[in-house]
């Protein structure tokens, strides 16, 4: 597909060139005329080969007409726009062409080049997409095994889950481990947001040519005033980044994306992203080893440190997915050392060992120091890990936990778009209001999911053979979220130069109406026009690159 549409793009190239020049080598031009096809002695063959040119263009792309013109009242396309502004071009050559005797190439513009220009950059845009789906598709289907992300589809474990959240409608992102993630070709065929505004755009410059050509007609300036106002409205306003507005985004999109091994397949997969405003998050991902630090050991009773040690670690590294790097690296990776645990309220060499919070240890009956005790070794600044063995108190851990610098960035990336994330750890020591507290997150932003709530959510997450999904990644929060982020790069950026085009096109309608009143669409130069439109295009593309992917 994308060889084909290469092979279109150029070959339309090389047509537009051989009819710009005929059309530019009229009149006092420094271009020298081709002698058979001399305008002036020649207009009927003149007109005949600018006719051949264009409908051997039309030919090529005929897929546009095939699409393009049902699109004007079916499913939306871009190519609606070129197509129409092909057959206002080959309209009006026809007509000029049966009264060949009386044309004038000095008096009359010609829109064949201008409307063979547009083919060509509507392929070029559609080439670029497919050499975005390719490069997306060999990076998905690489390897045996993959991590989704989808959207959870049930609404009230979304709302459950979200509870204490500042979310009124929640839409809950999660991510699977899967073989294979269904949807590819359709997510990236998917309708554009963009096409949709094309579609629109095609009705206002359909309605504004006939309207010019009316025109043309009841002021007396004839039928072929009228034909040559009527071509001149659709290729004045048909926008040469008409396929280009999505594949320009979408292109800086999957580079960004392939950097963090992230694919997004098409523009209905960038709509899904968009929608979500919950993530889950690892608690490892947000608290890597580095981020955690035992600050000292306090026991009671004239207890052995070392033996503290061991009952913690034998727990904690088998259950604690953000405290178990600390107690690891203090027993020297020795795992031979601790004795076989079973959660946090474990049995350990046939005692039974509670390691937890303070309210775990209130609920299950053991005498801890008082609050202004405890104060006084955290100091408001760690968080006390409590070791109680055969129901008395035997130890008490500080524990500090700071931000990440790459987590960090992950987590302001979402604030800033609007996403709220819920942590999914093991670790009794995190809550909300500590998350939020050390990354300087609002309070309602951030949720330490309950035991309830994971093991609701692990139906969503658990691995599938295969599954549906928005995104594929290489099921790292950095991964996840610079997916998600070049993911609303391109929405923003697509939608930005959608607004640029629309504002071209309806700029192109009211001067296309002011040309028809003065006539002024004989006269209108071709390198005039060519540039008017160049202007737009680049206007329209430089939006996406404003934005960060």
């Amino acid at each position: 597909m994308r060889a084909r549409l290469g092979l279109r793009a150029a070959l339309t190239g090389l047509v537009t060139l051989l009819m710009l020049y005929l059309g530019l080598a009229v009149g006092g031009s420094a271009l020298p005329p081709i002698g058979p096809l001399d305008p002036t002695k020649a207009p009927a063959a003149y007109l005949t080969v600018l006719l051949i040119l264009l409908l051997a263009a039309c030919a090529i792309n005929w897929r546009v007409f095939f699409k393009g013109i049902p699109g004007i009242w079916a499913a939306p396309t871009p190519d609606t726009l070129p197509a129409l502004a092909a057959l206002g071009a080959a309209f009006q050559l026809v007509f000029q062409l049966a009264g060949a005797e009386q044309f004038d190439a000095a008096a009359v513009t010609l829109f064949a080049a201008p409307a063979a220009g547009l083919l060509c950059l509507n392929a070029f845009g559609r080439f670029l997409m497919g050499g975005v789906v390719l490069r997306s598709f060999e990076l998905a289907s690489a390897g045996s095994e993959h991590t989704a992300a989808a959207l959870v589809r049930d609404r009230e474990l979304a709302a459950r889950v979200a509870k204490g959240l500042g979310e009124p409608q929640p839409c809950l992102l999660v991510n699977r481990p899967t073989g294979l993630v269904k949807g590819f070709l359709r997510q990236s065929f998917s309708v554009r947001a963009s096409d949709h505004t094309a579609q629109k755009l095609s009705w206002l410059l359909l309605g504004v040519s006939f309207v010019a050509a009316l025109v043309c007609l009841f002021t007396g300036k004839g039928a072929a005033a009228a034909l040559t106002s009527l071509a001149g409205t659709l290729c004045l306003g048909g926008p040469l980044a008409a396929t280009l507005v999505s594949a320009v985004p979408g292109m800086l999109m999957q580079k960004s994306a392939a950097r963090v091994g992230a694919v997004i397949p098409g523009w209905s997969a960038v709509a899904e992203l968009g929608r979500a405003n919950m993530v889950v998050a690892g608690a490892k991902d947000l608290f890597p080893a580095k981020s955690v630090r035992l600050h000292g050991i306090k026991t009671f009773d004239k207890q052995r440190i070392d033996l503290a040690i061991l009952y913690a670690a034998s727990v904690l590294i088998k259950g604690c997915d953000t405290l178990r790097e600390v107690f690891l690296t203090i027993i020297q990776d020795r795992t031979d050392f601790s004795y076989p645990g079973y959660g946090f309220t474990a049995w350990v060499n046939n005692n039974r060992v509670l390691v937890g919070n303070r309210a775990m240890m209130q609920k299950q009956g053991v005498e801890i120091p008082s609050l202004d005790y405890e104060q006084r070794y955290t100091k408001g600044t760690k968080e006390p890990i409590y070791l109680a063995v055969s129901g008395r108190l035997f130890a008490m851990f500080l524990v500090s936990y700071r931000a990440d610098p790459q987590a960090a960035e992950v987590l302001d990336t979402l604030r800033r778009q609007g996403v709220s994330v819920l942590v999914h750890s093991d670790d009794f020591s995190l809550t909300g209001a500590l998350v939020a507290g050390v990354y300087g997150l609002p309070e309602d932003s951030v949720k330490v999911l309950t035991g309830a709530d994971r093991k609701a959510l692990d139906p969503a997450s658990a691995y599938l053979r295969e599954s549906e999904g928005c995104m594929t990644h290489l099921g790292t929060f950095s991964s996840f979220v610079g997916g998600l982020t070049a993911a609303a790069g391109a929405a923003w950026g697509e939608r930005a130069a959608s607004l640029v085009q629309a504002a071209g096109v309806a700029f192109s309608c009211a001067l296309a109406l002011l040309l028809a009143f003065t006539g002024g669409f004989a006269q209108l130069a071709l390198p005039a026009l060519l540039l008017y439109q160049a202007a737009w295009g680049v206007l329209a593309l430089a939006m996406p690159l404003l934005k960060k992917y």
